[in-house]
């Protein structure tokens, strides 16, 4: 991993290990620290309810499984938004002002993925993700603002009957994420 020229910014995690945020140690990431952190909001808090990042995840990796995808790719899909667990759910127009932001949340991310040892996705792993986060996030904005005109960001992408937004509190929410996880790595186990 790359060190960054910036000074560490250490905080501490859920679980009471310090990390640092600028260049994190795989070795210090629990799925309880990252599934804990995700407990926060979607859309940067700007849509009503408590749908949190969490729950987006696991929406996703349920997407990729109905479309049949292997578990690897349904694990890549619930760990997709990772790198937020260090850096919070900072929306898309916001990520394209905030200089550098990318780069923190993709090292977060790739941290992550050393951690819960998982394979970093193909060029056509990560255009599958990305595409079923679109469609998700379109599920999410529809059933969060219900009669309201769709966002611009999803023109395009297909309705995704099959996606409900559950109704859970947060910490539901964390609990979701980590038995999803703990079912695709069974799942994978050779």
């Amino acid at each position: 991993m790359t060190r960054s020229p910036i000074a560490p910014c250490r905080v501490p995690l859920y679980s009471g290990t310090w990390i640092d945020t600028v260049n994190p140690d795989p070795n210090l990431i629990t799925l309880e620290d990252v599934a804990f952190a995700l407990r926060h909001l979607r859309w940067g808090g700007h849509r009503p309810g408590t749908h949190t990042v969490a729950a987006h995840a696991v929406l996703c990796a349920e997407r990729a499984a109905r479309e049949g995808l292997s578990g690897h790719v349904q694990m890549l899909a619930l760990h997709h938004d990772d790198g937020e667990f260090l850096w919070g759910d900072v929306t898309t127009p916001q990520k394209r002002v905030l200089r550098g932001y990318r780069q923190l949340e993709k090292r977060a991310w790739r941290a992550c993925l050393a951690a819960f040892h998982i394979i970093a996705p193909s060029r056509a792993e990560s255009v599958a993700i990305a595409r079923i986060d679109r469609i998700v996030a379109k599920a999410e904005d529809q059933q969060l603002r219900p009669g309201k005109p769709p966002l611009e960001a999803f023109r395009g992408y297909p309705d995704d009957l099959d996606c409900i937004i559950p109704n859970w509190t947060p910490d539901e929410a964390a609990h979701a994420y980590m038995s999803m996880h703990k079912a695709l790595r069974g799942e994978m186990a050779p």
